[in-house]
């Protein structure tokens, strides 16, 4: 079915509308024709998948795509909210023989009880929720039988897909983003990889004031099945109606731990998502799902830091100077320092200007300018060639932009920054308690 769909694309993608002639208003109507046709058959090839359409679709689903004409973003929303919820109907009997293959034993020796009613579909499994001859409650994410060779076949059409779009959206279609997609995807099928992850996670985050990482069952996780201590929240989506001090604080606390643990601890999660955050009771709120996790070394981030402390001193000659010292770009690409440091703010004004900020959809859109084909500037990004470790903390900080404009959340997120970036003294009354729990650890 997938690769029906690709073979319709290509012939559809070969359609091209001629702009010879016409006005820029014109060209600029017949381009956004052309992406709404991409996006649309985007949805289509993604609904043909068997395992990677749910993850795909809430990749994206929280990134604001600034090259779909305003009036086609929600349609396509909606179509991926669609993808994203489409978890495949799978009976309880199954997937017990499945747990049970993973425990090598009967349920009832392992737990003293077990729901069998999934709680939750993962983009490749279910979890379930059950308690321990021990008392702990836990969270048991079991993979779909025969998911991974549906991954993988997913996964070659998917780049395959992307790959004609690279006249109109090039940067969707670069080595980088599609070997990062690969990786994405495939690291999705390692549950003993995202195992060590989350407990790494879960160990650097413990006793934390308002951020919970659940620590995980080694002796009875495997590669097929993860197992976890419960925590008892409930999902993003339905909190956005709340009041707008309580959506602050929870954009904040998004914030420090998607973006601020890329700092503070040199690994982190490459997958922000609603889907993945537990609004919990006092305050507290819970991050699962690492099988997107990403390491960046001292190196990297000392680029990151140094790039911050430049935008925010509007320093484009250090940008400039940076970019090229880290292989970014060329000496002598046709890039002034102006351009650099018009490119970083378009992309980092939000986290480098020291005053409160709203994030809006608009404003998320702006940071997604860096793939934008209508942008002024587009001509020359392409030209930047960015190492795959900068590659990953682009869409960290894409895909938190849009969680944070979902929840239109305010802030000074540079006075909150400057926190993990340049040591500065905490600016919250959250960051005044994070900094209480580091200094006792």
């Amino acid at each position: 079915m997938t690769a029906l769909a690709a073979n319709h694309v290509v012939r559809d993608v070969g359609l091209r509308v001629s702009t010879v002639g016409k006005s820029a208003d014109e060209k600029n109507r017949a381009r956004e024709k052309s992406m709404m046709l991409l996006a649309n058959q985007l949805t289509h090839v993604l609904g043909g998948m068997k395992g990677a359409a749910m993850k795909v679709g809430q990749m994206l689903s929280v990134i604001e795509l600034p090259f779909l004409p305003e009036e086609g973003r929600a349609e396509f929303q909606a179509k991926l909210a669609v993808l994203r919820d489409n978890a495949p109907d799978v009976g309880y009997d199954t997937m017990r023989r499945a747990i049970e293959r993973e425990l090598g034993r009967p349920i009832p020796e392992v737990f003293e009880s077990f729901d069998q009613a999934a709680v939750a579909a993962a983009s490749i499994g279910q979890v379930y929720r059950g308690r321990l001859h021990d008392g702990r409650d836990v969270a048991v994410k079991i993979k779909y039988p025969s998911i991974d060779a549906a991954v993988r076949a997913d996964i070659k059409n998917l780049v395959a897909f992307l790959k004609f779009w690279r006249s109109l959206v090039p940067t969707l279609a670069s080595r980088e983003f599609l070997a990062e997609l690969r990786s994405t995807l495939a690291n999705e099928l390692d549950y003993a990889a995202e195992a060590r992850n989350q407990a790494r996670m879960a160990d650097a985050y413990a006793g934390h004031p308002f951020i919970v990482v659940p620590q995980v069952v080694r002796e009875i996780s495997t590669g097929n099945m993860l197992v976890t201590e419960w925590f008892d929240g409930e999902p993003l989506d339905p909190v956005r109606s709340m009041p707008a001090a309580e959506r602050n604080r929870l954009g904040e606390i998004l914030y420090r731990f998607y973006v601020g643990t890329i700092y503070r601890e040199g690994e982190f999660c490459g997958d922000p998502h609603p889907g993945n955050v537990l609004v919990g009771s006092g305050g507290r709120v819970g991050f699962v799902d690492f099988g997107a996790y990403k390491r960046m070394d001292r190196d990297a981030r000392d680029f990151e830091t140094r790039l911050w402390r430049a935008g925010v001193a509007r320093r484009g000659d250090e940008i400039r100077a940076l970019a090229v010292a880290r292989g970014v770009i060329d000496e002598d690409a046709p890039i002034t320092e102006e351009d650099c440091l018009r490119f970083t703010l378009d992309a980092f004004h939000w986290q480098m200007t020291d005053e409160e900020i709203a994030m809006t959809h608009r404003r998320a859109s702006g940071v997604m300018s860096v793939i934008d084909p209508k942008s002024e500037d587009f001509g020359d990004i392409r030209r930047q060639t960015l190492p795959p470790e900068h590659l990953v903390s682009r869409r960290v900080d894409m895909a938190t932009a849009g969680m944070l404009a979902q929840l239109e959340a305010k802030a000074n997120w540079c006075r909150i920054a400057s926190e993990w970036l340049v040591d500065a003294a905490p600016a919250t009354e959250l960051g005044r308690q994070e900094q209480r729990w580091r200094a006792a650890r």
